[in-house]
């Protein structure tokens, strides 16, 4: 899901989360697992352009400001929330395979 400018300052000194995304660097794993507040309006102006960078390259970050819980995961191409545990959907928004945790 593509935010706009003002869904990220809206954000401003609170936490959040992205789906993983393919990449296995330390950075990116630490961020999937513990998200990132965003600091200032500089961070939050950075987060927007960097996700529509990506974006454009086929790179979806889907940032939310809920973490998925264990065995949840995200569908990119239909832009839903799967529940392995329940095996139902369990909300929209846009992980072709499940997210990385350790228990």
């Amino acid at each position: 899901m593509k935010h706009t400018l003002k869904w990220f300052t809206n954000r401003i000194s609170k936490r959040v989360y992205r789906d993983y995304d393919g990449c296995d660097c330390r950075h990116c794993q630490e961020t999937v697992k513990n998200g990132l507040i965003i600091s200032d309006e500089t961070h939050a102006r950075y987060m927007f352009d960097m996700q529509n960078d990506y974006y454009y390259e086929g790179t979806k970050l889907n940032y939310r400001d809920k973490k998925l819980k264990w065995g949840e995961f995200y569908d990119k191409e239909t832009d839903t929330i799967y529940s392995s545990k329940i095996g139902k959907v369990i909300g929209i928004i846009r992980i072709k395979k499940p997210l990385k945790y350790k228990k």
